[in-house]
């Protein structure tokens, strides 16, 4: 009828608060929908793993160390942008592959997802026609070894750090040792392998820890081995240690995998491949790969040594 007044202003916002609130509570949780349901995708995940452990009949005992790489992807949480998207290779038992390309490319989120502690997105990580998700999650971790670039040391004393919490034999954690040239250092400490690591070793140089990180990669019988950086720390005496050690690994038939932004290492792989934007853009024997690619400055040697 026309009619306006302050009452019939405020019982219409009244109205329309009110028929509104539905909306606004589904817009105020709809961050919490999506990550829910990102859980849930995760949780398939789980469980897919899980039917596949059960599934397995048995390990072989010693592995050839075959790996397959398929197509595989990785977005964040979240997100639908691949930001590592259909990488594919394969490594024979015994090859040293080297992986380099510029910070961001992805790299170390690809070793992360070989050596599963990563889940892909998409495609799959193979080791001996086994997905490696199934073999870390039916207990054989052990079989493979990993340098992460973040090194952090988990145990209460030297011998539990490279032994990776197991009660495993003294003499399997010296031979880790001897490997990553840090015995003659830990025999001279006052308790020897017994030695408390106080703070997860925050208190000791960044180049002992690198090589008590590679001590843990390299115990046991990995394998495969993955390397992030494993000579950022390293002194000269402390790379030919390295190198000794790699060849050690490929003599006894262990997959290698090197990411690294010093090309110097590459000396020791048999293939090489080149990463840019969450891709592989070269792939092949390293030789052919280095003079077809790196005798161009594509991929630069001194960017920082950080990996997004």
């Amino acid at each position: 009828e026309q009619h306006r007044s302050p009452a019939i202003i405020f019982a219409t916002s009244l109205l329309f608060g009110r028929a509104l609130a539905p909306i606004e509570g589904a817009i105020a949780g709809w961050k919490a929908f999506a990550m829910a349901l990102v859980a849930y995708r995760r949780l398939n995940d789980v469980m897919a793993v899980i039917t596949t452990v059960a599934n397995i009949k048995g390990l072989p005992d010693r592995p050839k160390g075959n790996l397959i790489v398929n197509n595989v992807g990785a977005a964040l949480p979240g997100s639908n942008h691949l930001f590592l998207k259909g990488v594919s290779f394969r490594l024979a038992p015994g090859e040293c592959l080297g992986i380099i390309g510029p910070s961001g490319s992805g790299k170390s989120m690809l070793g992360k997802i070989i050596t599963a502690i990563s889940a892909p997105t998409a495609g799959s990580v193979q080791l001996d026609g086994i997905d490696i998700s199934a073999i870390r999650d039916a207990g054989e971790g052990g079989r493979v070894g990993y340098l992460p670039q973040d090194i952090d040391l988990f145990g209460e004393t030297m011998k539990d750090i490279i032994a990776r919490l197991d009660d495993a034999d003294l003499q399997k954690v010296i031979e880790a040792a001897k490997l990553a040239g840090i015995h003659e250092t830990i025999i001279r400490l006052p308790q020897a392998y017994d030695t408390v690591v106080v703070g997860g070793g925050a208190n000791l140089p960044r180049g002992f820890r690198q090589r008590l990180g590679l001590a843990r990669a390299f115990f046991g019988d990995p394998h495969l081995v993955v390397l992030d950086e494993p000579n950022s720390s390293l002194d000269s005496h402390g790379e030919r240690m390295l190198f000794d050690a790699i060849e050690w690994m490929k003599a006894v038939n262990t997959t290698v995998i090197i990411i690294t932004h010093r090309i110097g290492i590459l000396g020791v792989t048999e293939k090489l491949a080149i990463m840019q934007d969450g891709a592989v853009n070269a792939f092949g024997e390293s030789r052919e790969v280095f003079e077809r690619c790196l005798v161009r400055p594509q991929v630069a040697s001194r960017e920082p040594v950080r990996d997004g």
